[in-house]
């Protein structure tokens, strides 16, 4: 089986959810398709910093759900001082993107104690929007 590259995998995790949900009773295929671009967040987190700030703000409480759990959370695990700015940004721009966040719990860089702290702050200004 070929791996898909970065390029292919973000296409098509892009095609999936512009397709919209499926039918009532059938697979999500939204879900695997954000969940492959979990495999580039280590080496390419401002590739995935893109998609997550771009469909973080959707409107289907479905796709936030996938990106927060599959992508943003690991992004703030692995990656918090690069991300988190960013994040408390789109949480204060975007009503739906707080939605997201509020989703996610915090791992590895984001559960220490320092980030913690910042990042249980953001929860409540999120909650409050």
């Amino acid at each position: 089986m070929r791996t898909l590259t970065l390029a292919e995998a973000l296409a098509r995790a892009d095609a999936q959810l512009s397709a919209g949900p499926p039918p009532a009773g059938e697979r999500d295929p939204r879900w695997p398709a954000v969940a492959r671009l979990a495999a580039f967040i280590d080496d390419e987190p401002d590739a995935i910093w893109e998609f997550v700030a771009r469909w973080g703000s959707d409107s289907d409480v479905q796709v936030r759900a996938a990106v927060a759990t599959c992508l943003l959370e690991q992004l703030l695990d692995k990656h918090f001082a690069r991300c988190f700015p960013l994040v408390e940004s789109a949480v204060c721009r975007s009503r739906q993107f707080a939605d997201t966040f509020l989703l996610c719990w915090p791992f590895g860089e984001a559960s220490q104690e320092a980030n913690l702290r910042r990042f249980d702050a953001l929860k409540q200004v999120a909650a409050a929007r």
